[in-house]
């Protein structure tokens, strides 16, 4: 498993630690912040492509899935002697408790996509803050000199 799958996995357990690594800039660590921000902020979006990924992927199995269990349903209702009518079908489809079960894990996937989203947003917002700080530093600069 390589950094940003880690990164990736802790997402939602250890958001503020991961936060605090990436987007803490205190007075001592500017020149640090600056020289780091362009490969922090492109492994961030890495770990944002690659949640999004996960999240797009397990999209296209829960699809699969309801899919084939509306079939099933349907074709239960039919045996039953029960029409299998849209509504039915639903019923029947919504009140599976596997469904419910990979709706969860589908929350769980769009969850941790939002998370790195949101730190890579903050990522946008601390490279403004880093030109800013590095401007008033040459005019301060430039002032005692």
């Amino acid at each position: 498993m390589n950094d940003m799958q880690k990164v990736y996995d802790r997402l939602h357990t250890s958001y503020t630690l991961i936060v605090e690594k990436y987007l803490r800039i205190d007075e001592d660590n500017i020149d640090g912040a600056l020289i780091r921000h362009s490969a922090d902020y492109a492994f961030m979006g890495a770990v944002a492509a690659y949640a999004k990924q996960q999240n797009d992927e397990f999209e296209l199995e829960l699809i699969k899935y309801e899919f084939t269990l509306r079939e099933t349903k349907a074709k239960e209702l039919t045996a039953r002697g029960t029409r299998a009518t849209k509504d039915a079908v639903d019923t029947a489809t919504m009140s599976d408790s596997e469904l419910l079960q990979k709706r969860k894990v589908q929350i769980e996937y769009t969850y941790k996509y939002s998370l790195a989203k949101n730190i890579l947003n903050s990522m946008e917002h601390q490279k403004d803050m880093l030109v800013q700080i590095s401007s008033n530093r040459r005019s301060e600069m430039k002032l005692h000199t």
